[in-house]
């Protein structure tokens, strides 16, 4: 290989060849952040590397922390349903009064409404379990079972006011 070296050199017309100096070798900075140092425009690269200040990103919340979140708010929901329940039951006997007000009396009306406000408050209060424990399968579940329980009740009051005297 030295001979060919030797040779081309010949033919270009350099006698001699010389080692080129490193500083030569190294490609030049080109940019005015390269040429002070700093290679990504950030910090001089002689200080050390670059340190990032932006907080770290929140995790996201656990599923416990999110189940005892909707546990406490169920529980004061659950104390604000207890403070108003007599203003709710008195407004909705009026309601009652004005619809159905041949046999809201009887004996088979009132029986009838009070199985379905126990089952709906059963019902209501699986709902509102279910989504603190985040069930949206149970959820659904308990919604189906709402709207049956509705239509069977609206079925038995319109037979009892079809009969007029709210009995069999």
């Amino acid at each position: 290989m030295a001979l060919t070296a030797l040779a081309a050199a010949a033919l270009v017309g350099l006698t001699m060849l010389r080692p080129v100096p490193l500083a030569y070798a190294q490609p030049r900075p080109h940019t005015r952040h390269e040429r002070r140092g700093l290679a990504d425009g950030g910090a001089p690269t002689t200080r050390g590397p670059r340190v990032d200040r932006t907080p770290p990103p929140e995790a996201p919340p656990s599923e416990e922390s999110v189940i005892a979140l909707a546990r406490a708010k169920l529980a004061e929901d659950v104390v604000a349903q207890r403070t108003t329940r007599d203003e709710r039951r008195r407004a909705r006997l009026e309601e009652y009064r004005e619809k159905y007000h041949a046999v809201v009396g009887t004996q088979p009306f009132v029986s009838e409404m009070q199985a379905h406000e126990e089952r709906l408050a059963r019902l209501q209060r699986l709902r509102a379990v279910a989504s603190s424990e985040l069930r949206s399968d149970a959820k659904k579940r308990i919604a189906r079972l709402m709207t049956r329980e509705q239509t069977r009740h609206l079925l038995v009051i319109q037979m009892l006011v079809a009969s007029g005297t709210g009995g069999p």
